[in-house]
């Protein structure tokens, strides 16, 4: 099956091998599947965006488990993304139903019934843009939304009753050329939508910075590899939407921030930048070497005790 859209015209492209039954709609401005039947516009969870290193969605990371292979072809004329069963003798289907829910089905023929694989959505951070602008989703987080660093709620008290449509502002303004010391790394994260990002294939990570830190305007930028393409840079002019966290998995992200987030960073990571690695390696050969002192320290008692009650009874 395939599912994409027409770049050049801007129109809707549905190209379903059976009944044509899903597309993505570009006007929604965001990767979302959406029944080519009904005329209601239901929507499902957000997919993200292709990942040529998961071969997969980074909006849904238990999907390279899926009995699928994955093709993401992006060229001038048209961008789509292909399903292919990896044993073509299972059966599948999708099913969408009127309330947005996405679910997917493979036939057993030891049972002879549909198996429900995979549905989404699954948590509130599978709707599109929970958190608003500049927010994050994290289901295992109490309120599901935070903001990014350098961020704060726009509504607080709307938030306390857990909406956070209205998203985040920034804590202070960063005033371009003075103030932009660099970018905070955000790891594992589902990268916000990249139909309001721009993405220039075939650059290096140091190269998708340059272009992000000479334009006041870019507020993050990354590097993903996606199959078709390569290696790509993704940069952000506008806010920052349906981005969300994951405790494994997803992409880095680059947050343009100023001064006291950077430092502010630094004192949050730790010994050693919060690498646990080097962490672990300068750790234990300390821990060990304070053990064998205690030890030592011991021994050496107990021998000093012992003579004592010798010498005491002669």
């Amino acid at each position: 099956m395939e599912i994409g859209v027409t770049e050049t015209l801007l129109i809707n492209a549905c190209m379903a091998s059976d009944k044509k039954n899903f597309l993505i709609n570009p006007w929604l401005l965001c990767f979302l599947f959406q029944s080519c039947i009904a005329t209601t516009d239901v929507i499902t969870a957000n997919q993200g965006v292709p990942d040529g290193m998961l071969l997969g969605l980074t909006g849904v990371p238990d999907l390279p488990k899926s009995p699928f292979n994955f093709t993401f072809v992006n060229n001038p004329n048209e961008v789509y993304l292909i399903y292919n069963p990896q044993n073509a003798s299972v059966l599948h289907y999708y099913s969408l139903n009127e309330v947005g829910m996405l679910q997917r089905f493979s036939w057993l023929e030891r049972n002879h019934q549909w198996n429900k694989f995979w549905s989404v959505p699954k948590d509130l951070c599978d709707s599109y843009n929970q958190c608003g602008s500049f927010g994050k989703c994290n289901s295992n987080d109490a309120l599901d939304c935070s903001c990014l660093p350098g961020f704060k709620p726009q509504f607080p008290q709307e938030w306390n009753i857990r909406d956070a449509s209205a998203g985040c502002l920034r804590k202070r303004e960063i005033e371009c050329g003075k103030d932009d010391r660099g970018f905070l790394k955000l790891q594992h994260v589902k990268i916000p939508d990249t139909l309001i990002g721009q993405v220039i294939p075939g650059l290096s990570l140091d190269e998708c910075r340059k272009i992000c830190m000479e334009n006041c305007s870019c507020s993050a930028y990354t590097v993903s590899i996606w199959n078709s393409m390569g290696k790509s840079c993704v940069v952000w002019y506008e806010d920052l939407l349906d981005t969300r966290q994951y405790t494994s998995g997803g992409d880095d992200l680059y947050l343009r921030v100023d001064a006291i987030e950077i430092e502010n960073a630094k004192k949050k990571s730790g010994l050693f930048g919060g690498d646990k690695r080097i962490q672990y390696a300068v750790f234990i050969p300390c821990l060990a070497i304070v053990f064998g002192i205690v030890i030592c320290i011991i021994i050496f008692v107990k021998r000093t005790r012992s003579r004592g009650k010798f010498f005491c009874r002669t």
